[in-house]
């Protein structure tokens, strides 16, 4: 395979310069990440205590555990589960290391993707290639939310994209080589790691492969390809079925038949404009960036964001069958499937019974940020075809090049305002550091204002879990986190102002 690197002198300037600019939103996103970074323990991972971290301390942890699930429809997530423990061994257990971590895998990610798509790309590839790159790393990196950077479980689904690259690459190689070794063992691996979401990426690969095997005429090779990818899920689904376990009970929502949620969602079918216009528009800025932007015009935008973006998917699909199939095509048409199939779970998974206003959830710009990706690969596909001979008219090289570069242009004001954010999270942290002590304190009786998970749980659960903090020095509990986190240990102390103020974080 060619190399990664460019042979030509100004070929490397685009490199260094692609990169520079691909460090510069990692190191953006990163600063963010350590202002704002919840180091407590937050939201789901309180379910990690019991049984996982207590049988960490106890010293009797085995493989099955990083199988365990909290309920009959969880996801396992042993790789988070792993993240864990190193955070427990490592740090007594600090999240912001977890955020961090997790930026690593947003790095290798982009390191495996820019080798993907550029694999059979001119040694002298177009100033255009580089500038949509350097895009897709200011949309994947983007601090549109504050939300992916606040809680490192979040941050994490950074590690599931890494896969999901590597999943991409190694099935445009079974294609391109005919051997699907490599993705053999790639979907072994994320069929664990991302549990049943794995099964979402099968699909997604499947249909590419489908639809490269239909234009080249290699069906034989399309049909080998995904005979793995059945096989390896099956096989990890049956590891699962063996090997893992539940920890608790199937909230009923999950429980829902496939004909409930589709009533479901008929119900609210006036809303079906919203279950496009919110994902599409949210991948470039979500409804809090919006509404601080434009005030009351925000609707406004967003309406005409969303009509941008479908003239932009049907532009990506036609675009899509008229290019000869290379690597950066596969890549956007993999990736692009992946996010229909995620919008299309939110909706069948929440929407159908908690409403159109759920698909806002600002955790959920991860996901809508890959749609974005997906389209900027598409580009990179078509101005490496222009370059290679193709016509010109496909996709011309200096308007995918202006796109680009209002896009990293963007993420300036999107930095801004993550900036003003930053007092109130940390405002928020040390609240729940003083709701947590107060808890510790009597967790037989907590704070009758207390929001936090530990304090909705039944009262013998909460004693254990927050006995076992106390017990092994975790978390605000440890010495050396509170010498990391001074202004927590503060909040925490008894008689401060923040323990009044139990009810106030959301967690």
């Amino acid at each position: 395979m060619p190399s990664i690197l460019p042979r030509s002198a100004s070929g490397a300037w685009l490199h260094a310069a692609t990169w520079l600019l691909v460090l510069l939103a990692l190191g953006n996103a990163a600063m963010h990440l350590v202002a704002v970074c919840r180091p407590l323990i937050s939201s789901d991972n309180w379910w990690l205590l019991d049984p996982f971290l207590r049988k960490a301390v106890e010293g009797n942890l085995g493989l099955g555990d990083f199988l365990v699930k909290r309920v009959g429809v969880d996801h396992a997530q042993p790789l988070g589960k792993l993240v864990v423990w190193l955070n427990y061994r490592l740090w007594d257990l600090d999240f912001v290391y977890e955020g961090l971590i997790a930026l690593g895998f947003a790095l290798a990610g982009l390191l495996v993707l820019y080798r993907f798509v550029l694999a059979d790309a001119p040694a002298s590839r177009p100033l255009a290639a580089h500038v949509l790159f350097a895009a897709i790393a200011a949309v994947y990196l983007s601090l549109n939310t504050s939300m992916i950077y606040v809680y490192s479980m979040v941050t994490l689904w950074f590690s599931l994209y890494m896969f999901v690259f590597m999943a991409m690459y190694a099935a445009w190689h079974a294609m391109a080589r005919g051997k699907p070794g490599p993705l053999a063992v790639v979907m072994a691996v994320y069929g664990i790691v991302g549990d049943d979401s794995a099964i979402m990426l099968g699909v997604a690969l499947a249909i590419a492969l489908l639809l490269q095997g239909w234009r080249e005429g290699t069906m034989r090779r399309a049909w080998t390809a995904i005979a793995v990818i059945a096989a390896m899920l099956l096989l990890c689904r049956g590891v699962y079925l063996v090997a893992g376990t539940f920890s608790g009970a199937t909230d009923p929502e999950f429980s829902a038949s496939i004909g409930a949620r589709l009533s479901g969602l008929w119900a609210q079918r006036a809303d079906a404009w919203s279950w496009w216009a919110i994902p599409a528009s949210s991948g470039i800025a979500g409804i809090g960036v919006l509404k601080k932007l434009f005030g009351g015009d925000w609707q406004l935008v967003r309406t005409l964001l969303a009509l941008g973006l479908l003239a932009a998917h049907a532009w990506f699909w036609w675009l899509g069958l008229r290019l000869r199939p290379r690597a950066a095509w596969f890549a956007a048409v993999a990736l692009m499937l992946l996010y229909y199939a995620h919008v299309a779970g939110l909706l069948l998974s929440r929407v159908f019974l908690r409403g159109t206003a759920y698909l806002e959830q600002p955790r959920y710009i991860s996901f809508y940020q890959l749609g974005i990706v997906a389209l900027l690969l598409m580009a990179i596909a078509g101005v490496l075809a222009a370059r290679s001979g193709g016509s010109r008219r496909v996709w011309p090289p200096a308007l995918a090049t202006a796109l680009a570069t209002a896009l990293m242009v963007l993420q300036l004001p999107l930095t801004q305002l993550a900036s003003g954010r930053v007092q109130s999270l940390e405002a928020s942290n040390a609240r729940q550091a003083a709701a947590i002590a107060a808890v510790a304190r009597d967790p037989a009786q907590p704070p009758t204002d207390c929001t936090l998970m530990v304090c909705r749980l039944p009262k013998e659960k909460r004693v254990a879990w927050m006995e076992l903090l106390v017990e092994y020095r975790l978390s605000l509990f440890s010495p050396r986190f509170q010498a990391r986190h001074p202004r927590l240990a503060e909040a925490a102390s008894p008689g401060t102002s923040g323990e009044g103020s139990a009810g106030a974080p959301v967690d």
